[in-house]
């Protein structure tokens, strides 16, 4: 079986078989994986378990499950009970059992996150001092917020106040997502108000950042007002807003726009993005009066790399302007 050098490379063939229909060399693939990309075990796990319920053995699939809860592995109950994939085993007593079992794993675990992280400029920032600027970074879908740490790296180096808000919305074990953005702002507004009264911030020097889904969620939340006087830096943005132009129309509609800004990165090799998307989102956001820069990086793909530092750097003191 070819070794793949990426988990990515390994996740886009999985796909790929997947919908071919090829469940047991999926299967197969899963299998190996695990063996190569340890971290990724909750991911391949679920996988094992959907391959084996869509090939008809109903009794590896439990057995999947079984071994991935005695791992520490747990998944939302969205992937367990809602997904036709597994649709088959969703009225079967032994999967119930399994499943009551997964949400008490989730339970605890969950209990235990530490929901924001921070990094700021040593002895700078703290309340009654000097004010310092703040980034509020998202992380991508189905990542935390310790994974997008580095992305926000370069804001701390500026002396920039960073914040990295992990989403509630739990996808499995290691994997959240911003899917529902009406909770996320209500998430970001309440941090927001924590950040205020624990540290010395300057109100007209907010950024709302993010990765991937989380650059869509940024850009969404600056847009809507969820903080005054916010700005907003996306790195290769992606979601359902993305593709629907008319949604980002409507939403530039609903309250005045004056002196809000954006910068936006998107990586030369990103195919994980769609470049006519957000270089339609960037026209569509300028001719609404909304100052938005658009940077290509040369050399770099979807996630972090080393290239986007000073880029990142760049965007900040853009806005920051």
């Amino acid at each position: 079986m070819t070794t793949h050098t990426t988990f990515e490379e390994l996740y886009a063939r999985l796909r790929q078989l997947y919908y071919e229909e090829q469940y047991a060399a999926a299967l197969e693939l899963a299998e190996a994986g695990l063996r190569q990309f340890p971290l990724e075990r909750t991911f391949l796990d679920y996988w094992r378990i959907t391959l084996a319920a869509k090939s008809g053995d109903a009794a590896a699939a439990k057995a999947f499950f079984a071994e991935a809860l005695d791992q520490g592995s747990w998944f939302s109950d969205v992937l367990l009970m809602r997904s036709a994939a597994l649709a088959g085993l969703q009225d079967d007593p032994e999967f119930a059992a399994l499943v009551a079992r997964n949400l008490e794993l989730a339970e605890s675990d969950q209990a235990r996150q530490f929901p924001l992280y921070m990094l700021r400029p040593e002895g700078k920032c703290q309340s009654g001092g000097p004010a310092c600027p703040l980034l509020i970074g998202l992380h991508a879908s189905g990542g935390t917020a310790q994974t997008s740490l580095d992305f926000w790296k370069p804001a701390a180096s500026l002396g920039w106040l960073v914040a990295a808000p992990q989403s509630s919305q739990a996808l499995m074990k290691g994997a959240y997502v911003w899917d529902n953005r009406e909770v996320a702002e209500k998430e970001i507004r309440k941090d927001y108000e924590t950040l205020t009264e624990s540290y010395s911030i300057n109100p007209w020097q907010t950024v709302l950042a993010g990765h991937s889904l989380g650059g869509e969620t940024a850009i969404w939340l600056t847009l809507r007002g969820a903080l005054e006087n916010s700005y907003f830096l996306a790195i290769g943005p992606t979601g359902p807003l993305m593709d629907d132009p008319g949604a980002w129309k409507n939403l530039l509609q609903e309250r005045p726009l004056n002196g809000l800004r954006g910068y936006i990165l998107q990586g030369e090799l990103d195919e994980a993005v769609s470049a006519e998307s957000i270089a339609a989102l960037v026209e569509t956001l300028n001719l609404a009066g909304v100052e938005t820069e658009l940077e290509i990086v040369p050399g770099v793909e979807h996630d972090f790399q080393p290239g986007y530092e000073e880029a990142i750097r760049r965007g900040l003191n853009f806005l920051a302007s």
